[in-house]
C-alpha cells in the first residue's frame, strides 16, 4: 500500500537536540522508553519488544508521518461517499526499516458537513471496533484497520482486514490538537491485534501491548 509523505520536516527539526545520547550497549528494555519520541508505534510482535519511530533528541530525521486521506472531490459524485483517514509512521531513508499505519474507515459523508468543520471532531477518545473486511465500506464506518510492514520495500504486508479479531481491541487515550495546524489531530492508543499475510490469510502474527502516537490530518 503506497502512502503520501506529508513533509513534516520543519516540525521534527524544531523538536531535536543536537547531540544524540543513545547507546549502542541500551537493553531492548531501556530503549522502549515512548516519552522519547515524537511519533512511534511500540508493543510486542510475536512476544518480541519493538518501538519505531522519531527520537526527539535524534540529529536527523529517521521515521515521517505519512497520510493517504479522501479528498473532498469524492462529495462531486454522491453525498453518500465517505471520508477515510490513514496515518502512520515510514523510514526518511532507510527502507528496509518495518511502517505500521491505523486506517480510520467512513468517519463522516459528504452530506454530514464540510470536512473543515467536522475534522477535530471525530477522533474521540474511546474504543474503536474493527473492521473485518476492507471492501464492505457500510459496515466498516467509524471502524479501524492496521496494516504492517517488515520493511517499506516490501511486496506484501499484514493487516487486522479479513481475519478473526476475537479479543483483540484499539483505544484512542489521547485526542489533542495538532499545533502545526487548524485541522489536525495528534492521536495516542494502545492496541492487541491480530495482522494477516494480505496474500495468506494462513501466515498470520500478534501484537500484543501495543501503543501510538501518530499525526492525523485532511
Amino acid at each position: 500500500m503506497k502512502n503520501k509523505l506529508i513533509n513534516l520536516f520543519a516540525f521534527t527539526i524544531a523538536f531535536l537536540f543536537i547531540v544524540s545520547c543513545s547507546s549502542n550497549e541500551e537493553d531492548v528494555s531501556s530503549q522502549i522508553k515512548e516519552s522519547e519520541y515524537l511519533w512511534y508505534f511500540s508493543g510486542k510482535l510475536n512476544g518480541e519488544s519493538f518501538i519505531y519511530g522519531q527520537k526527539v533528541n535524534e540529529s536527523m530525521v529517521t521515521y515521517e508521518i505519512g497520510t493517504t486521506n479522501t479528498q473532498p472531490s469524492t462529495c462531486v459524485y454522491s453525498s453518500d461517499n465517505g471520508f477515510s483517514y490513514n496515518s502512520g509512521i515510514y523510514p526518511s531513508f532507510d527502507d528496509t526499516l518495518p511502517t505500521m499505519d491505523i486506517e480510520f474507515n467512513r468517519m463522516h459523508i459528504c452530506s454530514d458537513g464540510e470536512q473543515s468543520d467536522l475534522f477535530n471532531s471525530l477522533f474521540d477518545e474511546k474504543s474503536y471496533d474493527f473492521a473485518i473486511n476492507n471492501n464492505d465500506v457500510d459496515k466498516n464506518a467509524g471502524k479501524i484497520g492496521l496494516y504492517y510492514y517488515s520493511s517499506a520495500n516490501s511486496t506484501y504486508g499484514y493487516t487486522t482486514y479479513n481475519g478473526d479479531q476475537t479479543g483483540s481491541s484499539f483505544k484512542v487515550t489521547s485526542s489533542t490538537q495538532y499545533e502545526g495546524s487548524s485541522l489536525g489531530r495528534v492521536l495516542e492508543g494502545e492496541f492487541d491485534a491480530v495482522f494477516y499475510n494480505e496474500n495468506d490469510l494462513s501466515d498470520k502474527i500478534e501484537i500484543n501491548e501495543g501503543h501510538f502516537k501518530i499525526i492525523v490530518t485532511p
